[in-house]
């Protein structure tokens, strides 16, 4: 008879203190592996006797349980989903009661507020969630490799004789720089299709690695020689062609692990345990890796390259007054993206457009956000000390150099948002900022989680161009839009909104 793996992944949840005692769970070929909170909650006896458990292997807060080649997969797909359904449960129970927000609240909590206010959107938010799972473990690595790219972009500008004046070296030291940057900054961004499959593929349920052999296969050059093989590509492989490697990027792999995802699930379903860890991946990669090559990675191309147009038509239209308006508009309007955690949304088209253009038109102008914030909350503060509201000013002095720095997110909680209208007159501040920086252009090398000053550095092209006169004029950006942020604010919220309130 066949096993029951729902039933022993609910057995096993029961026997290592339930779902609250679970932070997070993973699986070989023949364990799952488990990470718990208190050891001192697991009832050894009973696992060792849930059935199929071959044998239970404890290190600290370290469980291991073999199950066995095939089986061990699909206990702990049902185990995922078991342990994902108690949490939201969980948290469904701990929000019902939560109505508004309150500047003497921790910020952390404001946020986790608005965010199940959101719910009603729950298909958008729900592809955003997963958009922001994929993308937020690569952000360090965006920022260090974008950060490389200024300083290759740099190098290049002050070419080969003033390299050699700036650093006192010989042309083969300088030579060695530039190479170095060149790797360092290609290291990530020219594989970040793998980086994005494993993601993806561990988002949806699938096996990372295999995610990650879908985004090694998008930028295999063979793909290009298939495409003119089959009249899919032009002989030079140009951009134009139908089929490229590389063609649909990180939209084209997300959609291919998904799939990945459904497939690799149902063979699980349908293959005996002692095939189940050879032929499922084999096949999996084979049905998919099809799909994928002669479907998706044509239809995300072409996606990808009308999203492309699209975003240059507005950010580098050749009249400046289009970009004033399109530019201020974007900056007023991340903000609300952000309360909502839907801006993580747009770092696919960041994507799209650093693989196509080497730069992103958009994020310079949507930074400028955060300026906007902080130049209202220095009104806000002004205006609570003369009201002796410490409770105002404490929250603002806690968030204002992180949000100087380009962390936001604790300006919004805590005081803008609760506040009401100060979260508009900060949009405001930041649409003057980004009318314009779009005004002039500017285009950064990175496109995620560095803004305010510390993106200074990411700032290298105008109007397609490397140009250090980005870094300046961002700049200037980023002081209009605090100093609109705080007129704005200063002449629009009186200070009773401010005051103490009974």
């Amino acid at each position: 008879m066949a096993d029951n793996y729902g039933l022993i992944a609910s057995e096993i949840l029961k026997c290592v203190g339930g779902s609250s005692n679970v932070t997070n769970s993973a699986h070989c070929m023949t364990r799952l592996r488990l990470l718990v909170v208190d050891p001192n909650k697991i009832d050894l006896v009973s696992l060792k006797k849930v059935n199929g458990v071959l044998k239970v292997i404890t290190e600290s807060k370290n469980v291991q349980l073999v199950l066995g080649p095939g089986k061990a997969t699909k206990v702990s797909n049902e185990f995922t989903k078991l342990l994902n359904t108690k949490v939201q449960d969980s948290k469904a129970t701990k929000t019902k009661t939560n109505n508004g927000l309150d500047i003497s609240a921790d910020w952390r909590e404001n946020k986790a507020k608005v965010k199940t206010k959101t719910n009603k959107y729950e298909w958008l938010t729900r592809c955003m969630r997963h958009l922001a799972n994929i993308f937020s473990p690569l952000i360090p690595a965006i920022i260090a490799a974008g950060l490389f790219a200024s300083l290759l972009s740099i190098t290049r500008q002050l070419g080969g004789t003033t390299v050699q004046n700036v650093w006192k070296a010989s042309s083969t030291t300088a030579n060695v720089f530039f190479h170095l940057f060149t790797a360092l900054s290609n290291g990530f961004t020219s594989y970040i299709v793998i980086f994005a499959g494993v993601n993806a593929a561990k988002e949806y349920g699938a096996t990372p690695m295999l995610g990650g052999f879908l985004g090694g296969i998008c930028i295999i050059p063979n793909i290009t020689e298939i495409a003119k093989l089959i009249g899919l590509a032009d002989k030079d492989g140009s951009l134009n062609s139908v089929l490229l490697a590389g063609k649909g990027g990180v939209l084209g792999v997300i959609l291919a692990c998904y799939l990945l995802s459904v497939v690799e699930k149902f063979l699980h379903k349908k293959m005996p345990d002692v095939l189940d860890s050879v032929f499922t991946p084999f096949i999996s990669i084979l049905l998919v890796g099809c799909v994928y090559i002669f479907g998706i990675m044509i239809v995300t191309g072409y996606i990808s390259d009308g999203i492309c147009k699209g975003i240059g038509f507005l950010t580098m239209n050749n009249h400046v007054i289009v970009r004033i308006i399109v530019g201020f508009i974007a900056a007023a309007l991340f903000l609300p993206l952000v309360m909502t955690g839907m801006h993580h949304g747009l770092i696919a088209f960041y994507t799209t457009e650093m693989k196509q253009h080497g730069f992103v038109s958009l994020y310079p102008t949507l930074a400028m956000a955060g300026a906007g914030q902080v130049g209202a909350a220095v009104a806000l503060y002004i205006k609570a000390k003369k009201k002796k509201n410490t409770t105002l000013t404490n929250n603002i002095t806690g968030a204002i150099i992180p949000g100087i720095l380009g962390a936001g997110e604790p300006l919004i909680y805590s005081v803008t948002l609760p506040l009401g209208t100060p979260f508009i007159t900060a949009g405001l501040g930041a649409g003057v900022g980004g009318a314009f920086v779009m005004a002039m252009q500017i285009g950064s090398t990175a496109y995620a989680g560095a803004s305010g000053i510390i993106a200074i550095p990411l700032m290298s092209f105008v109007n397609g161009k490397e140009n250090a006169m980005g870094m300046l004029w961002y700049t200037f950006g980023l002081l209009m839009a605090a100093a609109a942020g705080f007129l704005i604010t200063w002449f629009f919220i009186k200070e009773d909104k401010c005051a103490v309130k009974d």
